[in-house]
């Protein structure tokens, strides 16, 4: 074996060390902010199983402490909360998601699936325990989506406030007006503000006027796939020109236009 690839090997052993006990130090100081939640949590009488909490656990952290360290923090905190979510511990699930977004806002990925956790699986953990999903009434089901769906809306309508250009969070947002609460108008208007932002997909500027026809409004949805039509580009497929101007056709002829 040559110096060079010699060094390049002491050099790469080097750089593990220090990265493991970089880690081996930051898993030491998260011990005590770890401890500082859970007292937190005892405090306010919160037993620690699987229950709705009334409102996410303010944890009193000083965030700004951790500088460069946030990142870092943020993805080993969010993967120690793995352990909790594969116990379908809602209460400590929920707090060590808004921990990591408040440490690091920016990250769009904490954001979007917290927001996924909160409104999806935690619903399922509450069915669960209540008994069999399919002999629960669906009153009782369609109160627990509502009240998860909602939570996870806030918690985006929060993220909002930093990413307020990002169209996947009012996408996001969409969906759970959708396929949560069923409410298609309030739906369309995070779809048709998603359409607007830059770099938004383009099927979202599809699905909004989509809507729109569902519900009845079809000539708001004519118009607005005649004003889209023009803007799209012929040689993306992503794009899909082709459906747009089939469904303007289609449009004309229910609304007996020319």
């Amino acid at each position: 074996m040559n110096n060079s690839i010699l060094y390049q090997y002491t050099k790469l052993n080097f750089n593990i060390l220090i990265l493991f006990f970089s880690l081996l130090i930051l898993g030491i100081f998260i011990r005590p902010l770890e401890r500082k939640i859970w007292l937190d949590l005892n405090s306010q009488g919160i037993d620690l199983s699987v229950k709705k909490t009334n409102q996410p656990l303010s944890t009193g952290l000083v965030v700004g402490m951790l500088g460069g360290l946030r990142n870092l923090v943020a993805d080993i905190i969010w993967i120690k909360n793995s352990i909790y979510w594969e116990k379908s511990n809602l209460p400590a699930t929920e707090t060590f998601i808004y921990l990591t977004t408040d440490l690091v806002p920016e990250s769009l990925y904490f954001w979007i699936n917290g927001a996924r956790i909160i409104s999806y699986d935690m619903s399922n953990w509450r069915l669960k325990l209540i008994g069999r999903v399919e002999n629960i009434p669906k009153l009782t089901k369609q109160s627990i989506w509502d009240e998860q769906a909602k939570d996870g809306i806030k918690f985006l309508e929060k993220a909002l406030l930093f990413h307020p250009n990002e169209p996947l969070i009012y996408i996001e947002i969409a969906s759970m007006y959708i396929n949560r609460l069923d409410d298609k108008l309030m739906g369309a208007k995070y779809y048709r503000m998603a359409s607007e932002k830059n770099g938004a997909p383009y099927y979202v500027s599809r699905i909004y006027p989509e809507i729109l026809r569902q519900i009845g409004e079809k000539r708001k949805a004519l118009i607005w796939y005649r004003n889209l039509y023009p803007k799209l580009p012929a040689n993306n497929p992503l794009a899909h020109k082709d459906v747009v101007l089939q469904r303007i056709n289609d449009l004309e002829t229910e609304l007996s236009i020319k």
